[in-house]
């Protein structure tokens, strides 16, 4: 499954309830992406992009241009 940046960057969006979210986006540096908010994020994009995360990279999903690799 191929994500466009636009859509994640729209998910993130959403998810984190911010309109600022740009390709710079990262856990610590983005209000509101804080550790809890991470595990959140995951579960929702596992729902919405259909795809599984494996546990063991939780915590390497942590910036926009990592979601889009795996995403990719």
């Amino acid at each position: 499954m191929s994500v466009s940046e636009t859509d994640l960057l729209a998910f993130l969006a959403s998810q984190l309830k911010r309109k600022d979210i740009g390709p710079e986006a990262a856990m610590g540096k983005t209000p509101g992406w804080d550790s809890m908010a991470q595990v959140d994020l995951i579960l929702a994009l596992e729902q919405h992009f259909n795809v599984q995360v494996p546990p063991d990279m939780f915590g390497q999903l942590t910036n926009v241009p990592a979601l889009l690799e795996f995403l990719a």
